[in-house]
């Protein structure tokens, strides 16, 4: 069963923003989400490529939102107009 809203939790982090993913290159057929979250006790942000269920496959660590985003919109531009905003980042 596909969950079309990313939940508020991902692998025990905060969901920022997220997008489901209409196609990424070959190399990454299983990924069909993309979600920024951050975990409450660290200052920077993740971003995790999930699949249907909204299960990590991987994950990459930024900085900053603005990192996180951008190296999302790299790999799949499609995304920057269909970004859902969950919760307010953590402080």
């Amino acid at each position: 069963m596909e969950h079309t809203v990313a939940p508020d939790t991902i692998d025990g982090a905060g969901v920022i923003l997220s997008a489901r993913v209409a196609s990424l290159p070959a190399a990454e057929p299983c990924v069909t989400g993309i979600a920024i979250c951050q975990y409450s006790n660290e200052a920077g942000f993740y971003l995790f490529s999930c699949d249907a269920e909204w299960e990590t496959i991987w994950d990459s660590w930024h900085e900053t939102l603005e990192s996180a985003v951008s190296n999302a919109e790299l790999q799949c531009t499609s995304i920057k107009a269909t970004w859902r905003r969950h919760a307010p980042m953590m402080s």
